[in-house]
């Protein structure tokens, strides 16, 4: 096993080394009125925050020399005169532009754009030329198709209950209200509108159960589900978490195919190590991660707990509904408690809080969340047919209605979210590690349980003391060179230094989404640009105060600010 995780580490960090080379490689293309000329990968999407359109493209070339990657386009159609709609997937184009990097100011932020391969981003597009190919992929095909069903679904039904439907069936989660969405992420079903695993799965297998020949051995079904895999992948736009399933479901076919059967763990090692192997910075992608780490709960956990828990009811009632009635429950039970534990880590470290409804929640409803996806593929085909469209459109409207009041109750808890900071996870990270690998390897079931149960305290312990420093002590974080910072306590905070910059603005943003603080008054910077800062005064609700003042939070801190210093006082 050590040297297995040495030699791991060590290609690991190999793939960082030449990924980083690729990466500083493409910054050398940055500059002004450049020619780019690539691909069109994405099409284009509007944000409605910003007005603007932005397209992805596959680079070939900037100002003729040979570039790897992708580049995001920005741009206006009234200011530069660019139409979205004459842009498609597989459109060959050529234009004049500025290249920069991407998330240049921000950390999170270029994180996420490594994580999706795009390096660059280009604006003040000029002099832009489009070529249509004669012949287009599969992912062009399976855009349209994803977008018609999306625009039947949005003619027929309205809110979040039409957002709910759109993002289950093709993972888009941009008609999904912000409240709701935040209401899913303090309930810890925020999966269930990432297209993944259980999705594809479940329309391959529904497709080769239908082509399935009965009394007969024969392979042609396998061939016709690997064929839908690879759109089902591109229908639902290659994303980490799709990618992950598909490599899995076409190792398991192949399997099928070569009459061998795939082991799932291995499967789940392979597709990791394909997908991190091609881009490295994969890690990044929270639902990729997120899909991982459920796939491996269920995996290491659930279904072998699930044997062993219903081994001897499985012997008495064999054969029977009672038996059947009793696995549906306690998979169920134990799907969502492991899927819960095991994404714990990368919810507190990407979003700094864990969910303690999670469980409970998965559990009402995830029954019903398959139902409601094939039900919703069904009707986006068949809604031209009068009486069946309405019986699947009454059932759509009836099971996401009753999901979305379920998340919303369990979201809007004042006990569902509950906030952890690095200093928590890590040493339990580590501890639980080294007491996983003992359990494994030491044969004596006293000693077993002795170490669970002695991790079980040492996470409560630690949990309680976190949450207790929570409560009575103030934290300080740090945006910009310690000239911009957040003093908090709580859910309440004072914004120290801020300038109005656009992209400090966004470190912040994604800060406070983060913790979840709310940020109570802004005391900034002498040289603000103030045009920027009464932007953020509305996006932030909070008060702008500029000469000397006293801010208290919670009893527990005072800022004060005299003469343009700032000082802290903490009263425990």
């Amino acid at each position: 096993m050590i040297p297995c995780v040495l030699s791991g580490i060590a290609i690991a960090c190999l793939l960082l080394f030449f990924s980083d080379i690729s990466y500083n490689r493409a910054l050398e293309f940055k500059g002004d009125n450049l020619t780019v000329s690539g691909t069109v990968c994405e099409n284009p999407e509007f944000n409605r925050e910003k007005g603007r359109y932005y397209c992805v493209i596959k680079l070939r070339s900037i100002s003729d020399k040979k570039a790897d990657g992708k580049l995001r386009i920005s741009f206006s159609e009234t200011k530069d005169e660019i139409d979205h709609e004459s842009l498609q997937i597989g459109d060959k184009v050529s234009f004049t532009a500025t290249v920069y990097e991407t998330g240049e100011s921000s950390e999170s932020i270029k994180r996420y754009f490594r994580s999706q391969g795009i390096n660059l981003g280009a604006y003040s597009v000029k002099n832009l030329q489009v070529e249509k190919p004669f012949i287009r992929g599969v992912y062009y095909y399976a855009e349209l198709l994803r977008v018609k069903a999306t625009d039947v679904i949005i003619r027929h039904f309205s809110g979040d209950t039409a957002g709910l439907m759109v993002a289950i069936l093709t993972g888009d989660k941009s008609y999904v209200s912000e409240d709701f969405y935040t209401f899913s992420r303090y309930s810890g079903v925020a999966h269930l509108m990432a297209v993944s695993g259980l999705h594809l799965s479940l329309w391959v297998f529904l497709i080769g159960y239908l082509l399935e020949i009965k009394g007969k051995k024969s392979k042609i079904p396998y061939l016709i589900m690997l064929i839908c895999v690879v759109f089902m992948m591109n229908y639902a736009s290659l994303s980490g978490s799709v990618k992950r399933a598909g490599l899995m479901t076409l190792l398991y076919l192949f399997g099928k195919l070569t009459g061998r059967n795939s082991d799932a763990l291995n499967s789940l090692g392979f597709a990791l190590s394909a997908i991190v192997i091609h881009n490295p910075y994969a890690v990044y992608d929270v639902g990729f991660m997120l899909s991982l780490f459920s796939t491996l709960g269920i995996l290491v956990m659930a279904l072998p707990l699930s044997n062993m828990l219903l081994k001897r009811q499985r012997t008495l009632l064999e054969g029977t509904l009672k038996l059947k009635a009793i696995t549906a429950v306690s998979e169920s039970i134990l799907v969502s408690f492991s899927v819960a534990l095991f994404t714990l880590p990368i919810t507190t470290y990407y979003f700094g809080y864990i969910s303690s409804v999670s469980a409970l929640t998965n559990l009402l409803i995830l029954p019903l969340s398959m139902p409601l996806v094939v039900a919703t593929g069904l009707f986006s085909v068949f809604s031209s047919l009068p009486f069946v469209s309405t019986v699947l459109g009454l059932f759509c409207r009836c099971v996401s209605e009753f999901i979305i009041t379920v998340v919303s109750f369990m979201g809007s808890l004042s006990f569902a979210k509950i906030h952890l900071d690095y200093n928590f996870l890590f040493p339990f990270l580590i501890l639980c590690g080294i007491g996983l690998y003992l359990i494994a390897v030491l044969k004596s079931r006293k000693l077993k349980k002795l170490i669970a149960i002695a991790l079980v305290l040492i996470f409560t312990v630690q949990f309680s003391a976190e949450y207790a420093l929570h409560l009575t002590a103030h934290r300080i974080n740090y945006f910009s060179d310690e000239n911009c910072y957040l003093i908090s306590v709580r859910d309440k905070g004072v914004l120290v230094g801020f300038s109005g910059d656009y992209y400090l603005y966004e470190n912040i943003r994604d800060h406070i989404e983060r913790t979840g603080v709310k940020i109570e008054a802004v005391l900034p910077d002498e040289n603000a640009e103030y045009l920027n800062l009464n932007y953020a005064e509305y996006e932030l609700g909070a008060s702008i105060i500029e000469g000397d003042c006293k801010v208290s939070l919670y009893g527990v801190v005072d800022i004060i600010k005299k003469d343009g210093v700032v000082t802290v006082t903490d009263k425990y």
